[in-house]
């Protein structure tokens, strides 16, 4: 019975990532798509590069065309 209040009461704890994590562990999930664009603009503004991250995020678009936003594909400082 104790088991059973313990396992109920316990909270799910989602880790947070680094996008550079995020990108190394599943570099094909859409739900960082948001991410990685926002992660351009932070580039842009700190003058920063990742290339790995940067190439993530034209895969994606290439796989989901309909998602592409020319806006962050042509940022640039």
């Amino acid at each position: 019975m104790q088991r059973d209040w313990v396992a109920a009461t316990h909270k799910e704890v989602t880790p947070q990532y680094t996008m550079e994590q995020s990108v190394a562990v599943n570099p094909y999930n859409l739900d960082i798509l948001l991410d990685l664009e926002a992660y351009v603009s932070e580039q842009v503004n700190t003058q920063t590069y990742n290339l790995d991250a940067n190439l993530c995020l034209l895969r994606l678009y290439e796989f989901e065309p309909s998602r592409m936003n020319i806006q962050i594909v042509a940022r640039r400082h």
